[in-house]
């Protein structure tokens, strides 16, 4: 079985090459590397289009690992703090970074 390993916060960027080599340990044995935002900014205090370019920010540098799997935890669980916010930002995360997401909640 494979087990998912979510990294939030932008660790790439301000640990460089330290922490791509610890991700790399994850990844080695047979490990997955899932989108949970750059940021880790909640949907719920900005608009979609800002969050969803953090979600596409975290995307691109995850594109360097081989063990990487389309999918999205929202920080905080926190969706958009209005329905039409929800609405946009799953659609976004479908078609601007082909991800899926955890639809547990509503």
């Amino acid at each position: 079985m494979r087990r998912c390993f979510s990294r939030p916060r932008g660790s790439l960027v301000r640990r460089g090459e330290a922490e791509a080599d610890r991700l790399r340990q994850y990844t080695a044995p047979g490990h997955v590397l899932a989108n949970h935002s750059h940021a880790h900014q909640s949907a719920n205090q900005i608009e979609p289009e800002a969050f969803l370019a953090d979600v596409a920010e975290a995307q691109s540098r995850l594109a360097d690992f081989e063990s990487t799997t389309p999918y999205f935890r929202f920080p905080f669980l926190h969706e958009g703090n209005r329905p039409e916010h929800r609405d946009a930002i799953r659609a976004g995360l479908t078609s601007k970074t082909g991800t899926a997401t955890d639809k547990a909640r509503n």
